[in-house]
C-alpha cells in the first residue's frame, strides 16, 4: 500500500512539493514542538525555509555512509533538492534520530525518485523502508516517482532507527531517500492507541472538507506538521455538498488527537444525498486490515441553532453505541465548538463504506470537516537482546565498524550476525571474515552469551586468544585463522564444546592442549601454518590431526603427507648418492 503523497513523475512531483509549500501563513506563526528534527538527505548545508520557519538539517550526523547527490535545480523555495543514495553492498543502512523513550512520534519519509545513477534503462530500485523492527513499506516507483510515509509510533530508546534495506541479499537496488522528519506529538492524548496497544500505525491520509480551492494544510497551520489534503484527493464524493467555511475562532479542545483549527473552520454539508465514501481508490487490498478512523465535526452552520441536523455514523452498514442519532449541536454545546469520533480498531478494505446517513426528522443533512485513516501494523517488535546489542556496538567501535548502524537483528540483521526468531532476537553468529580488521580480539564477545558461531578469520588480529572467550560455552564453530595472533592455544578450549576450530596460519607457540587432540566431537581441527608450536618447538609445522566421525574440512591432509614422503624419499635418495661415490673412491683390496 502506497501513501496519498504520489505523483506519476518527477516534473508533477515537482509541482507538488510547490502546492505542499503554498500554505497560506497565519498570522501568528506557531512552534514545532520542541525535539522536532527535519533532514534534507544528501544536503551539505542548514538552512530555513522562510515560509515556514522550519529548519532544515543535513543528514550527516545521522548516518555515516552513502552518497549526496543534487537534483535538477527546482526552486530556492522547495527543499528536496537532494537526495542521499547507498550504493555499497551492505544488507541496510540506517538513521539514528534521537528520541525520548514513551514518547509518541510522527516519522516522516519521503522519496523523490529520480535517476541519480544515470542509468535509464535501468528498473526503478526496490528496497525495505524499516522503522525499529518493523517492515513499513517497499515503496513502489514503477508508477509514481514521490512517495511519503507517516508512522505513528511510541520510541522504546533513546533513538530511533529508520533503516533503508535490500529485499533481498542478492539484491543490487541502490536505496536512497530525499528526507526525513520527526515530530514528538502529545503522548498524553494524541493517537494514545499506539500507547494503550503498543503497535504502530501508518497513516493513510489526513484531509478536510470544504473550501476545496486550499491545497495541502499543514504547519505552521497544523502545530504537528501533519499533511491534511483536500476530501476529494482520495475519492470522497464532494460534487454533491455544499462548502461552509468560517472565520469565527473553533474550540478544538474537545478532540483527543489536536486537530488543526483550520480544518474544523472548514467543513461540507449535505443538503440531499447522505455521504456514503467507498474505500476503493486507496489501496488497502481485498483482505481487511485493522484500521484507526477519526472524523472531526464542528458545527459551523448558524441554521443548526434552530434547525435540526441529526444523522448516524456507519462503517460497514454496521452502527456501534455511541456512533447513532449525532447532533453535533447537542454533543458540543453550540457553534464552534468541535468533536472528534474515533474507531480505534475498524477492519476495512476496498470494498468497505463509510457513511453519514440523515435522520429523516433531521431538517438539515450530514456536515463532515476533516476524517484521518490509519492502518495498524500489529505489535511493536523488540530490539534485540539488550545485552548482546551493547556487545555489538562495543565490537563495532572496537573494529571501526561505525557505519553498521541500526539493531543488528531486526527487521534486517547485519550481514555478519545471525539471531534468533526470539521476541527479543540473541546473536548466534558473529562472522566479520576477511575485513581487513586490525588489533586485538575483543573482550565484549564474552557477553555473547548465545554465541554459536565465531568467526574472525583473515584479517589482520594480533595479541593472544584472550581468556574472556572462554564464557562462550554455547561456542562451536572458532575461526581464527590466517592472522597475526601470538601465544599459545588456551586449554580451557577444552572445556567448550567446539566441532569446527581453526587456528592455522597464526604465530602460535608452545604445546596443543591433549584434551583437543583427544576430542571426539571435534571434527576438524587445524593448527597447521605455526611454525613455532607443537612438540618440536620452532621445527617443521606438524600436519593437522586426523579426526573422527564424519569429517568436514576445507583443507585437505593430503599435501602435508605427500609433502613429507617425497621429502623423506629425496633425503634417503641423496645419503644412498653420496655412500657409492665414497665406496668408489677406496684403493682396491690388498690381500697379503
Amino acid at each position: 500500500m502506497q501513501s496519498w503523497l504520489q505523483t506519476v513523475d518527477f516534473s508533477a512531483a515537482v509541482v507538488l512539493t510547490a502546492l505542499l509549500l503554498c500554505v497560506y501563513v497565519p498570522l501568528t506563526r506557531a512552534q514545532l514542538p520542541a525535539g522536532s528534527l527535519s533532514i534534507d538527505c544528501g544536503s551539505n548545508t542548514s538552512y530555513t525555509d522562510p515560509t515556514y520557519n522550519i529548519t532544515w538539517v543535513p543528514d550527516e550526523p545521522y548516518i555515516y555512509t552513502g552518497q549526496n547527490y543534487d537534483l535538477p535545480s527546482i526552486s530556492d523555495s522547495v527543499p528536496l533538492q537532494s537526495l542521499r543514495y547507498f550504493p555499497g553492498n551492505k544488507t541496510k543502512y540506517c538513521y539514528v534520530l534521537p528520541a525520548t523513550p514513551n514518547q509518541t512520534y510522527m516519522v516522516r519519509a519521503t522519496f523523490f525518485y529520480y535517476d541519480f545513477l544515470s542509468s535509464a534503462s535501468a528498473a526503478p530500485p526496490s528496497f525495505n523502508l524499516e522503522i525499529e523492527a518493523e517492515l513499513v513499506a517497499v515503496p513502489d516507483f514503477a508508477q509514481t516517482k514521490n512517495i511519503t510515509y507517516e508512522v505513528y509510533m511510541s520510541a522504546t530508546s533513546v533513538n530511533i532507527y529508520v533503516c533503508l534495506a535490500r529485499s533481498r541479499p542478492t539484491d543490487t537496488s541502490v536505496p536512497f531517500i530525499s528526507s526525513l522528519e520527526l515530530r514528538p506529538l502529545d503522548t498524553a492524548t494524541m493517537y494514545t492507541v499506539v500507547q494503550t496497544l503498543g503497535v504502530y500505525m501508518t497513516c493513510i491520509f489526513h484531509v478536510y472538507f470544504g473550501n476545496w480551492t486550499q491545497n495541502v494544510i499543514r504547519y505552521p497551520y497544523d502545530k504537528y506538521d501533519r499533511l491534511w489534503s483536500p476530501a476529494f484527493t482520495v475519492g470522497f464524493e464532494v460534487t454533491e455538498a455544499t462548502s461552509i467555511t468560517t472565520t469565527s475562532p473553533v474550540n478544538v479542545s474537545g478532540t483527543m488527537d489536536m486537530v488543526p483549527e483550520i480544518v474544523m473552520q472548514n467543513a461540507a454539508y449535505w443538503s440531499t444525498y447522505d455521504l456514503s465514501y467507498q474505500a476503493t481508490s486507496i489501496g488497502l487490498g481485498s483482505s481487511s486490515v485493522a484500521c484507526y478512523l477519526a472524523l472531526y465535526f464542528a458545527e459551523i452552520d448558524p441554521r443548526a441553532v434552530n434547525e435540526s441536523r441529526v444523522f448516524d455514523f456507519v462503517v460497514n452498514g454496521e452502527l456501534s453505541l455511541g456512533e447513532a442519532n449525532i447532533s453535533i449541536v447537542n454533543l458540543t454545546g453550540g457553534l464552534y465548538r468541535a468533536y472528534e469520533i474515533q474507531k480505534t480498531h475498524a477492519m476495512l478494505n476496498d470494498t468497505s463504506t463509510i457513511e453519514l446517513v440523515r435522520h429523516t426528522d433531521s431538517v438539515l443533512g450530514p456536515i463532515l470537516n476533516g476524517v484521518e485513516l490509519f492502518q495498524l501494523t500489529g505489535k511493536v517488535g523488540l530490539r534485540t537482546f539488550a545485552a548482546d546489542a551493547s556487545a555489538i556496538e562495543a565490537i563495532k567501535k572496537h573494529f571501526n565498524l561505525t557505519s553498521w548502524t541500526g539493531d543488528p537483528c531486526v527487521y534486517t540483521p547485519y550481514d555478519w550476525t545471525k539471531c534468533t526468531t526470539d521476541p527479543s532476537p540473541r546473536i548466534t553468529a558473529v562472522m566479520l571474515s576477511n575485513l581487513n580488521l586490525t588489533g586485538s580480539i575483543p573482550g565484549a564477545l564474552r557477553n555473547l552469551s548465545a554465541l554459536t558461531i565465531l568467526w574472525l578469520d583473515h584479517n589482520s588480529l594480533v595479541g593472544t586468544i584472550p581468556d574472556s572467550l572462554s564464557a562462550l560455552t554455547n561456542l562451536q564453530s572458532l575461526r581464527l585463522n590466517d592472522n597475526e595472533i601470538t601465544g599459545s592455544i588456551p586449554a580451557w578450549l577444552t572445556s567448550l564444546n567446539l566441532t569446527n576450530l581453526d587456528l592455522s596460519d597464526n604465530n602460535l607457540t608452545g604445546a596443543i592442549p591433549s584434551g583437543l587432540l583427544q576430542d571426539r566431537n571435534l571434527t576438524y581441527f587445524n593448527y597447521s601454518g605455526n611454525l613455532c608450536l607443537g612438540p618440536n618447538a620452532c621445527g617443521p609445522s606438524p600436519a593437522p590431526v586426523p579426526t573422527t566421525g564424519p569429517s568436514h574440512k576445507n583443507k585437505s591432509n593430503i599435501p602435508a603427507i605427500i609433502g613429507a614422503t617425497v621429502g623423506g624419499l629425496l633425503v634417503v635418495t641423496a645419503i644412498t648418492l653420496v655412500l657409492v661415490r665414497q665406496c668408489r673412491r677406496r684403493p682396491p683390496y690388498i690381500s697379503i
